[in-house]
């Protein structure tokens, strides 16, 4: 039996809804978001580069006390009832933070995150230096130690940290991987990667 022009124009009109709809699904999925709450700023004791993944208040202590530069102050479990350190109470229960260090740089105000992409297996932290210029004898650079802080969403996916960059100044960002942490490896230190050497894992900041 031959299909009608009227059938065929039918089979084409849902064929194209099921496509739009697949695309728009895809896209609810991968919508850009940002972080909760966010800490950011140009001076912290953690003179590594590295990216850190707290999913527990225990890990989230430890990063803020390293933070602080007062984590040799305690030797035993941290009083959170007096909390001296001024540690942000977080709900890890649906939350979790990312932690990113620059090291030892300079001309840095901090790191903040430009925006998250959630898909179906990953979550991309796309974050940016906010560096600056300056002038003067020997360039006028000024030392920092960049952090950023981020509350997210808690999730087990695969989580793949970002980097802005810029090859020419009015040209479309590019977002170059720095760390990955994969999926169910939540408790672990992960370097940020170089831009000339390989990934490294398992390194504690300390």
């Amino acid at each position: 039996m031959k299909m009608t022009n009227t059938g065929a124009l039918i089979v084409v009109v849902f064929s194209l809804f099921v496509l739009f709809d697949a695309i728009s699904r895809d896209e609810a999925q991968r919508a850009l978001t940002k972080p909760y709450v966010s800490w950011s700023g140009s001076e912290s004791a953690i003179k590594t580069r590295c990216a850190l993944l707290a999913a527990s208040e225990k890990e989230w202590t430890d990063i803020w006390l390293r933070h602080k530069g007062v984590k040799e102050k305690w030797t035993g479990i941290y009083d959170t009832f007096y909390n001296p350190a001024a540690l942000p109470d977080v709900n890890f229960a649906e939350c979790m933070i990312i932690a990113l260090f620059e090291g030892e740089s300079s001309n840095s105000a901090g790191l903040v995150v430009c925006e998250i992409e959630e898909s179906e297996k990953e979550l991309h932290i796309r974050y940016e230096n906010k560096s600056y210029q300056t002038m003067g004898p020997d360039g006028g650079g000024r030392k920092a130690a960049p952090f950023g802080l981020f509350v997210v969403p808690k999730s087990e996916k695969t989580v793949i940290i970002e980097e802005k960059v810029r090859r020419l100044k009015n040209s479309p960002p590019l977002w170059k991987e720095r760390a990955r942490i994969e999926m169910g490896q939540l408790d672990i230190f992960i370097d940020l990667i170089p831009r000339s050497l390989p990934p490294s894992r398992g390194k504690d900041p300390a």
